[in-house]
């Protein structure tokens, strides 16, 4: 039986994904040169939020969502010996590793954590009446978004008028804007979510 966990570097490609890298951005794929690193790590796939193979779109979002998780741990509530998690794509499925804080370090952030997480507990309910109204506001402006296909030619007042953009610029500022709500998303998700995990713990 082997004693540890299989490295990263050892799984092999099934057969029928050959090329599967190559959807991939090169910062979320296991490397050689980050390989004294990623060996050190404890990677397990993530099967409850991601349990399938993961398209290449929807690593953005994949991207933003442990970026807002890792920003709450390491600078908004400071907990004490997390910073979060990194993750890496293998095979087209989401494999995640925590990231600790340095030992050295842990005894320091404990009152900034004290502080921070005490303010959101003793607020707690005023605060998440507020969070409410931010979280339906942004999901209002999501579902107004626009996606019309576009046209075959351009109005001629698009011309006429100087406008000095037409509608695939607004496709493009449409797709921008969903994105940047989509980051905004995971961060108001992060404003509550592991604090209230923690009280659970508690």
């Amino acid at each position: 039986m082997a004693d540890r966990f299989p490295s990263p570097f050892e799984i092999t490609t099934p057969d029928g994904a050959e090329g599967w890298r190559e959807l991939y951005t090169y910062s979320s794929l296991f490397s050689e040169e980050r390989r004294e690193y990623e060996e050190t790590g404890f990677w397990f796939h993530d099967g409850v939020h991601w349990p399938e193979a993961l398209t290449p779109w929807d690593t953005t979002f994949l991207e933003y969502g442990l970026a807002s998780l890792s920003q709450y741990n390491t600078r908004h509530y400071v907990i004490p010996p997390a910073y979060g998690v990194d993750y890496r794509i293998l095979n087209g499925y989401v494999y995640l590793s925590p990231v600790p804080a340095p030992p050295e370090d842990i005894e320091s952030r404990v009152p900034l954590f004290t502080e921070r997480a005490g303010y959101y507990f003793q607020n707690w309910d005023r605060l998440y009446d507020e969070w409410l109204v931010k979280i339906r506001d942004l999901i209002k402006e999501m579902t107004e978004l626009s996606f019309r296909p576009l046209p075959e030619l351009e109005n001629i007042e698009v011309v006429t008028s100087g406008a000095g953009k037409g509608s695939g610029n607004d496709l493009l500022a449409s797709y921008h804007k969903l994105l940047d709500l989509g980051l905004t998303l995971w961060q108001y998700h992060f404003e509550f979510l592991n604090l209230g995990y923690a009280a659970y713990l508690d």
